[in-house]
């Protein structure tokens, strides 16, 4: 396999499910920014994952994207999720809060 891979660049392919990853141990980078994905999933076993690009899908719901990282929450230093239904969600709901002036 490709089992000392450390960056995957998979942007701009229309996958839509995120499988078969959970061998790549020592990936550091992964891109599967602008896909149709609608979940995070098959990544818990990336404990060297340092970036994740997520950005440009169609995940509409955070739901149990902390178990998926847990793995990598040592390294894990950049997630993309900008332009996702699910940052449109948050968003809407931190703006609620009269504290936060500044969403980016």
């Amino acid at each position: 396999g490709c089992v000392a891979l450390e960056e995957l660049y998979l942007s701009h392919n229309g996958i839509t499910k995120m499988e078969g990853l959970s061998s790549l141990v020592n990936l550091r980078v992964l891109d599967v920014s602008s896909n149709k994905l609608t979940s995070v999933d098959d990544i818990p076993n990336l404990t060297q994952l340092e970036d994740l690009w997520l950005n440009d899908n169609q995940i509409e719901s955070l739901e149990g994207f902390a178990e998926a990282v847990a793995g990598s929450r040592e390294k894990l230093t950049t997630i993309y999720l900008e332009n996702n239904p699910c940052v449109r969600i948050l968003f809407s709901l931190l703006l609620e809060f009269s504290s936060v002036s500044t969403i980016s």
